[in-house]
């Protein structure tokens, strides 16, 4: 039960560390969203949640992988930034073109930088 409190948490933080800004979480609906599979994502969102970004490894336990969510929320929500990670190479040799994939192990450069380019359209949006 610790856990459902600390990842977000600890989301929170390391999005924060990579120089991205968060919103509270004491702000309903705004915070980092962890869920252990599929699932419970499309659950969330069927739920309302509104998230700026999905990110999931491609090896998920439950019905659906990381990829086949991906490939849903695509399908239902074309505009949301879905970045996906893995640490098979060869899951990533024909997916490179339809969703962004991160090679695990990343270093949070990495991570920072991609986050970086999926967030960036919405926050120039956000501005404008």
């Amino acid at each position: 039960q610790h856990h459902r409190f600390a990842l977000p948490r600890l989301c929170e933080h390391r999005l924060q560390h990579l120089g991205h800004r968060t919103r509270r979480r004491e702000q309903p609906g705004n915070h980092p969203r962890v869920v252990g599979h599929a699932a419970a994502a499309l659950a969330a969102l069927a739920d309302g949640e509104d998230p700026d970004l999905v990110f999931s490894d491609i090896v998920m336990a439950g019905e659906l992988d990381g990829l086949a969510l991906a490939q849903r929320l695509r399908q239902e929500r074309p505009h949301l930034p879905i970045l996906l990670a893995t640490g098979y190479s060869q899951a990533t040799e024909n997916l490179a073109e339809e969703f962004p994939i991160l090679a695990k192990p990343y270093a949070l450069a990495d991570l920072s930088r991609a986050l970086g380019v999926l967030l960036a359209p919405r926050k120039a949006a956000a501005t404008s």
